[in-house]
């Protein structure tokens, strides 16, 4: 059976959960499929897709916004956690599945990406990615033709923030199951910052994420 993802931010004691609804604005509304355009009409949000590597990508919205969250409103413990997960005692209380959800707004980056010139930072344990370099080691190319028989072509990449933070992958299908598997989960509920500046004693790390 598949299993669904929601997302725990807990910052100062106080914790929001995310159902994986977003409200894009203006210029995000341009983006998306017209079936979303249209649940964005008559409800004022959207659903994302709730397997794992349905929606962990760098440009998906929900996990831009989630991302957004933090850049805005400072450094947090967040993990991407399924609903097959269990949770240490001690996070037991913060299961976003035994909580009620909320919507995420979504802004359009000024940048390329949201996390352009950004590093992700986990304070506990003092490691860093470096964005840039991240995307330009993991993006994968993509070309198709359509049935009129014009070719096409798509860059993408897996978001390292969700896969990084996930509890419970791999009990479910949907799950991410590729390369550095003994990665998957380490960072969850530690303290992430995002920020285009680095502090000191801080080592980078260069995951992988590509699906086997």
């Amino acid at each position: 059976m598949g299993q669904y993802y929601m997302v725990t931010i807990l910052r100062n004691g106080k914790a929001k959960y995310y159902n994986r609804d977003v409200k894009p604005d203006k210029k995000g509304l341009e983006h998306i499929a017209d079936w979303k355009k249209e649940e964005v009409q008559q409800k004022g949000y959207y659903y994302t897709m709730a397997k794992l590597m349905e929606h962990s990508y760098v440009d998906n919205q929900f996990v831009d916004a989630i991302t957004e969250e933090l850049i805005k409103n400072g450094a947090a413990q967040i993990a991407w956690v399924g609903d097959y997960a269990e949770l240490p005692d001690e996070y037991a209380k913060y299961n976003p599945w035994k909580r009620n959800g909320r919507m995420i707004k979504y802004i359009t980056p000024a940048a390329e990406h949201v996390l352009s010139g950004k590093y992700i930072i986990n304070l506990t344990k003092n490691q860093y990615i470096n964005f840039d370099e991240y995307y330009e080691a993991n993006r994968q190319k993509e070309t198709w033709t359509d049935y009129a028989g014009d070719k096409h072509e798509s860059i993408w990449c897996i978001h390292p923030l969700p896969i990084l933070t996930a509890c419970g992958n791999g009990l479910g299908g949907g799950d991410y199951r590729g390369y550095c598997m003994d990665i998957v989960g380490k960072w969850a509920f530690d303290q992430i910052l995002i920020s285009d500046k680095l502090p000191r004693e801080c080592k980078q790390i260069r995951p992988m994420f590509v699906e086997r």
